[in-house]
């Protein structure tokens, strides 16, 4: 018997969810995702409510595009599986949660970061214990299979220092890393303010990370040093690699990163998916520590 297909939802029409612009190469919005796994999954509606955008999707794709949320319910089955994705911006994400959640979807996807509070993700999390959805958060670098290849031959769990640059603020750009940290190294012992744009993280088994907010023009990069190896992510399609005897490079999968989250979901990458949720809560602690980050 043929599984089921799961069947799709983006809420939010804008950049990451449709807008950006279209590369053969580089799989950079959810839309371009879903169709690279339509044998596996189907595209079943997208919602919007800007009408120029809808109509602009429309004339593109054969998929039905409802103004509001509120519109699921004339198509919705209630039989099928749904992952519904989340890709509007962090301020709409409580009160949008809280509606696509009555749905009932099987799983969530939504845009980084998770909420604008802490108090409205426990509430997420609250809320969820009736429906039970499976909820992840879109950090893709740590949906990037090569980081935990990188995890596994390079970077022992201790003694490790680190640095993160980050342009667009801690919010846009600089959560990607910690996630990413919190991935690499599991949970944080203490953050260190050191001035405006620059805090420090403390893990245990003596390993920080230090993140410095650059100028806009400045490449997101992240930079760890062990006592025989140093990694470099600066965004570029292949990580850098280097120890007392020779540099190389292994190729990442940055062009395909936001099919990544899509097909760990779909296959039920367990190894990828497991802390995803855990650690984006942790992100959201350290945004709402930190103060002045929210502009």
């Amino acid at each position: 018997m043929q599984k089921k297909k799961i069947k799709v939802i983006i809420v939010g029409l804008g950049k990451i969810g449709y807008l950006y612009n279209y590369t053969k190469n580089i799989i950079s919005t959810h839309t371009q995702a879903i169709f690279s796994l339509k044998k596996k999954i189907d595209f079943f509606a997208a919602i919007e409510k800007k009408k120029g955008i809808r109509i602009n999707f429309k004339k593109k794709f054969n998929v039905p595009v409802l103004g509001k949320i509120e519109d699921l319910k004339k198509i919705y089955d209630k039989n099928s599986d749904y992952l519904i994705i989340l890709s509007t911006n962090t301020p709409t994400h409580y009160l949008i949660l809280k509606k696509i959640l009555k749905f009932k979807p099987k799983y969530i996807l939504c845009e980084k970061p998770f909420c604008s509070s802490i108090k409205e993700v426990n509430n997420i999390i609250k809320m969820n214990k009736r429906y039970n959805s499976k909820i992840f958060v879109n950090y893709t670098r740590s949906f990037d299979k090569k980081w935990m290849l990188i995890k596994k031959n390079f970077l022992i769990k201790k003694n490790v220092s680190g640095e993160v640059f980050y342009n667009k603020t801690l919010l846009n750009n600089g959560s990607h890393f910690l996630h990413l940290c919190f991935t690499l190294f599991g949970s944080y012992v203490n953050i260190e303010r050191l001035n405006k744009k620059k805090f420090k993280i403390y893990f245990k088994n003596s390993v920080e990370v230090t993140f410095l907010e650059n100028n806009k023009k400045s490449k997101n990069k992240i930079i760890l040093k062990t006592s025989k190896t140093i990694i470099e992510d600066s965004g570029n399609l292949y990580f850098k690699i280097k120890n007392k005897n020779n540099e190389y490079y292994i190729k990442n999968t940055t062009d395909t990163y936001q099919l990544n989250p899509l097909k760990a979901i779909v296959t039920q990458d367990t190894k990828i998916l497991k802390n995803n949720l855990k650690n984006s809560i942790m992100v959201q602690n350290v945004l709402n520590q930190l103060q002045n980050i929210y502009r």
